[in-house]
């Protein structure tokens, strides 16, 4: 799985590396620093964690994970709610702090206010907090059926 040149320039190393793991999630990443480690420990943790990608530049490890998930810190403050262009996004804070993390896609506002209760459009609008995978994977599927279709014209002649 791991480059056969990569583990073989581990085996002859007589240094040490600085090891860095980095987590990169659904919504959000995280960086631990493993620290001054040798090579030998360097290929315990890639038996530990075969699904790690491991690369080395400069006499530095970083070992990456993708996770499907929610990093802690989003699951503390992340919202979906509409960006100024009317974009289905994800916010950390409120949608009215202006933070965006991830735009999905352009919804039709139109269509959404007539399908969906009002208490659930006002809830867009003002934020819909998600705490977990779930929960965000909920959002996503119910808004996916207003996304603007991209052959769909965005501008409409006005009557």
């Amino acid at each position: 799985l791991h480059n056969e040149q990569f583990i073989q320039a581990l085996k002859d190393s007589k240094g040490k590396w600085e090891v860095v793991h980095k987590s990169y999630f659904v919504c959000g990443e995280g960086t631990e620093i493993l620290g001054l480690l040798n090579s030998k420990q360097i290929l315990q943790i890639l038996e530990k964690h075969p699904q790690w990608e491991a690369s080395a530049k400069a006499e530095k490890v970083v070992f990456s994970e993708h996770i499907d998930d929610l990093s802690p810190k989003c699951k503390e403050n992340a919202y979906f709610g509409l960006d100024k262009n009317g974009n289905l996004s994800l916010f950390e804070g409120l949608p009215a702090n202006d933070q965006v993390i991830r735009t999905f896609f352009q919804l039709n506002i139109e269509h959404l206010k007539s399908s969906l209760p009002r208490e659930t459009v006002q809830d867009l609008y003002e934020g819909i907090r998600i705490s977990d995978f779930a929960e965000y994977n909920s959002v996503l599927s119910t808004f996916s059926d207003f996304a603007v279709e991209e052959t769909e014209s965005v501008m409409k002649p006005t009557e």
